[in-house]
């Protein structure tokens, strides 16, 4: 088995299963499957980040049709091949679950409904179709969705203001629930295109569209999010570069360094958090965490489900929202959200997944781009989780991306030179 050769790094991804991989598609039926695999590629970045949010579309579940048509047109013997992660699926199963002990199970319902349909898809068309040719179209669908954002920013003044309790700032939402989101939604594009897109042109065009979009969002958590990641990319690099014998070593270096800075980072947390436009209680986040906490304490088994403790009326949601004086829609931390939904059961699946992802990670990092894109992300994901409930909805589809990007790296270089 090759590996496809990038300008930036030694190599890409594993190559197809050879250049005749479509023949196992058949004809008629199968490549009309094909079809139906890239129309959802191209659409779903979109769908599963939530940039349609505020328009008048269909559920999610209407966009997850494609796949469903992919699953069904695939020939059987191609099926049989599809890789599975158990901790994966179990904790889905978990999310499920949670419909029956859940304190809204009207919410639960739509919000599982809606966040799980892209994951559905993409662990269908990813757990398939080749890596090389999910990529492909999965990137262009990143680019269709800052696209989208673009052309909505421009032609509608108003998605150009964020009103927060009565007051007007000028921070870009697009068609996104909230700036936030939409600066995280810029993050990953900004990060798919850095460390995946292998185009000459196009790449460096759509990252500093990804970037001026970014800023205009003025998220700091998604700024800092990008500097980081490209200090990532950059020890990436450095990384790849180093001989078999001495990485050890460098990986080495490099956690001590890592310490080190965490620790300083820690010594001046008021200075950064300053610098970044905010303050120690992170606009208000550290007043909702500690009700939050009485709440885990309360049910820490099992939780009130899916997302069902915030943003609707519930006797336990009302009880919550007097102590903390505003009606806030979510907990602001993403293992507290987890905690509260589905448990510290929930919470120990989930990051069963996390490090069965993690480990894929660097187990590939020196030979795969797909590899180093997801220890990144991965790495970026946990201090952005300390402010945002990133551990479920949009980047938890980004989560699994990363998972099956990962299993297909097994399958495809099974049997070669990579260890497998």
């Amino acid at each position: 088995m090759t590996s496809i050769e990038s300008p930036q790094t030694k190599t890409s991804v594993p190559a197809s299963s050879g250049p005749d991989w479509r023949d196992d598609f058949g004809t008629g039926l199968g490549q009309l499957g094909l079809v139906f695999a890239r129309t959802f590629l191209l659409m779903v970045p979109t769908i599963m980040l939530g940039a349609l949010f505020t328009s008048n579309l269909p559920a999610n579940i209407v966009f997850v049709m494609p796949a469903l048509g992919f699953l069904v047109l695939t020939p059987r013997p191609v099926l049989l091949r599809l890789p599975l992660a158990p901790t994966l699926i179990i904790f889905c199963l978990w999310m499920g679950l949670s419909l029956l002990w859940s304190v809204d199970p009207g919410r639960t319902f739509f919000l599982l409904r809606e966040d799980m349909a892209p994951v559905l898809g993409l662990m269908i068309v990813f757990g398939i179709l080749p890596l090389e040719e999910s990529l492909k179209w999965f990137i262009r669908g990143m680019k269709v969705m800052v696209v989208i954002t673009a052309l909505v920013l421009l032609f509608e003044p108003e998605t150009r203001l964020w009103i927060r309790d009565g007051l007007e700032s000028e921070a870009w939402r697009g068609w996104f629930l909230s700036k936030n989101e939409m600066g995280r939604s810029m993050l990953l594009a900004f990060m798919a295109m850095l460390y995946l897109d292998k185009t000459r042109v196009s790449r460096w065009v759509f990252m500093a569209l990804a970037v001026v979009l970014l800023l205009g969002s003025s998220s700091a958590t998604a700024l800092a999010g990008a500097m980081f990641a490209v200090g990532i990319w950059v020890w990436g690099m450095q990384f790849r570069r180093t001989r078999r014998q001495w990485s050890g070593m460098f990986i080495f270096t490099s956690v001590v360094l890592g310490i080190f800075v965490l620790l300083a980072a820690f010594l001046s947390a008021a200075f950064l958090v300053e610098l970044l436009g905010r303050d120690l209680s992170f606009s208000g986040r550290t007043d909702v965490w500690v009700p939050s906490l009485d709440y885990v304490q309360n049910r820490p088994i099992l939780g009130y489900g899916y997302r069902a403790l915030f943003g609707s009326p519930t006797e336990e949601t009302l009880v919550l929202w007097r102590e903390l004086g505003f009606n806030a829609s979510h907990s602001h931390n993403g293992p507290l959200e987890i905690a509260l939904g589905m448990g510290l059961i929930g919470l120990g699946m989930f990051f069963l997944v996390y490090l069965s992802t993690f480990t894929a990670a660097l187990r590939y990092l020196k030979e795969f781009d797909v590899a180093v894109f997801s220890f990144c992300f991965m790495l970026v994901m946990l201090p952005v989780a300390v402010v945002e409930p990133v551990f479920q909805g949009d980047w938890f589809a980004m989560l699994v991306v990363c998972r099956m990007m990962l299993l297909r790296v097994r399958v495809e270089t099974r049997g070669s030179h990579v260890p497998g």
